[in-house]
């Protein structure tokens, strides 16, 4: 923490580095490793968080580590200074003293970790926001292009951009934003993917799983790594099952003692672990009591969408569902049918010509 301006300093882009160093080191070589090693640090801690939001997520109990060590000294000093004679003035004084200092000493602490968190998180954002819109700006590539630049053995950060806007515009199909970047990030794309086989009545969705489970059975051999697969199919069903088709009613209120909430409470008690399985999350954490409502956020959450209060009840709150979705919809829909039909027309070709060699196979006999 002594150095913690220069370091914060190394992780923004944004300052300029000023260090005085001997004259027998290179300037440009000691920053370029000092910004390595505060990026790395900065990774190690959000690894830290991400392991920390995870686990949350999973259902496992995270224990905070407390300040014992802190604690520990306090609770020492304050029994010292209960066990001296009240006629020991200058021993109490001593102790008085000390305790005042660590209590300061360790609030300091406090606030300086709090400082640098804060700091991190602000360089954090002005960063990503600084990526997303290197990203929208980024060159238009098309696909012969874009397999042009993975062949490459490394790329170049404006590169780098180009290929990321290539997958963007690929899998949502509007014009990409920095906004559209920062909520990929976030798992924006999952979550529209298990809101739109939800709504939409879309059979392709059943094919796209159908040569996932293809794909992944060719690549190992007939074994299939279960973390690998990407499949939507279990989890949208199950969402269904769960009915969560009349949890997305925009005019509606809910409120605890609503019956279908109360099912679904019931139901996650009972089920848990299958549901884990099929959604990937745990609606109920080990043995805990949780309210319907924070069982639907939860499931909400699964689709991008949030709950927000109104008087005594909670309604879906539209600003996370009117964010441009329905154009993203739109263009999926489009897509679907396009693939259907091809996928069809495919079939018939092979039924035809099916048909013809059996018809060639008879005259020739």
């Amino acid at each position: 923490q002594e150095n913690q301006k220069e370091n914060l300093a190394l992780l923004s882009p944004l300052h300029k580095i000023d260090v005085d160093l001997p004259l027998v080191y290179d300037p440009i070589h000691l920053r370029t490793w000092a910004k390595l090693s505060a990026r790395v640090n900065a990774s190690i801690r959000l690894y830290r968080q991400s392991m920390q939001d995870g686990l949350i997520t999973d259902g496992h109990q995270i224990q905070m580590r407390s300040n014992e060590v802190q604690n520990n000294i306090l609770r020492d000093l304050r029994l010292a200074f209960f066990a001296t004679e009240p006629s020991d003035v200058e021993n109490r004084k001593r102790l008085i003293v000390e305790i005042v200092k660590v209590q300061k000493d360790w609030g300091q602490s406090l606030q300086k970790a709090k400082e640098i968190k804060r700091k991190i998180k602000e360089i954090k954002q002005q960063n990503q926001s600084a990526a997303a819109n290197s990203v929208a700006n980024a060159k238009d590539i098309d696909y012969v292009e874009y397999e042009q630049l993975l062949t490459k053995h490394s790329l170049s950060n404006g590169e780098r951009h180009q290929v990321d806007k290539y997958i963007l515009r690929q899998r949502y199909g509007i014009v990409v934003t920095p906004q559209l970047k920062i909520q990929d990030e976030k798992g924006y794309y999952g979550q529209l993917l298990i809101h739109y086989y939800l709504t939409h009545e879309s059979e392709y969705f059943h094919v796209k799983d159908q040569q996932e489970w293809s794909q992944q059975l060719l690549w190992g051999e007939g074994k299939v790594f279960l973390p690998d697969l990407r499949t939507y199919t279990l989890k949208v069903e199950a969402m269904r099952a769960l009915g969560i088709m009349q949890f997305l009613e925009t005019e509606r209120v809910f409120s605890e003692n609503d019956a279908d909430l109360i099912w679904l409470k019931n139901v996650a008690g009972q089920s848990s672990r299958h549901l884990k399985r099929a959604l990937g999350i745990d609606l109920v954490r080990g043995k805990e009591s949780v309210a319907g409502i924070k069982l639907l956020s939860r499931l909400l959450g699964l689709l991008g969408l949030k709950l927000q209060q109104v008087n005594d009840g909670y309604k879906i709150d539209l600003d996370t569902l009117n964010d441009g979705r329905d154009k993203i919809f739109a263009v999926w829909q489009h897509r679907d049918d396009l693939m259907l039909t091809t996928l069809h027309n495919m079939e018939c070709e092979i039924v035809d010509l099916s048909k013809k060699s059996q018809q060639e196979a008879v005259l020739i006999s």
